[in-house]
Parts: C-alpha cells; structure tokens; sequence
C-alpha cells in the first residue's frame, strides 16, 4: 500500500465524508483496490476512473482522520 500510494498518488483532498485522490495515468484502480483492502469500517466504498479515484466515508470525521494517515504515512 505504501508504495502504490508513494508511486502513484499525485494529490488528494476531502470533501465532506468523501476523498478524491487524483492518480497518474491508468493507477487509480490499484489505488482504491489497495485502499479497499486496509479494511476499515468507515471506508464504505471506493470508485476507480482513470486517474481518479472516489473514496466514500462514513462521515466526514473519518475522512479527515484518514487524509491526515495518509499525509503522515505516505509521504513522499
């Protein structure tokens, strides 16, 4: 999961109980494949385009909480 989110996550952002994480080309499916399998509770679903990703969260507390595991952990 590091890695995927170290080598293909350009940026991402929170809008209310849902994220959007903008990916390169063609990663966004691996992305939220990857994050579908941390197996959090308050991960409710994911939507893969091409280089978009849409996370859906249970509010919008636990969508700032992950951005803010994400910016802690995978740093670039």
């Amino acid at each position: 999961l590091k890695k995927i989110f170290r080598e293909s996550v350009v940026d991402y952002a929170v809008a209310q109980n849902l994220i959007v994480i903008k990916t390169l080309p063609g990663l966004a499916s691996a992305v939220c494949g990857a994050v579908d399998s941390m197996y959090d509770d308050n991960i409710l679903g994911t939507v893969a385009g091409d280089d978009t990703g849409l996370l859906i969260m249970r509010n919008a507390a636990s969508a700032e909480r992950l951005c803010v595991q994400l910016r802690r952990t995978y740093k670039r």
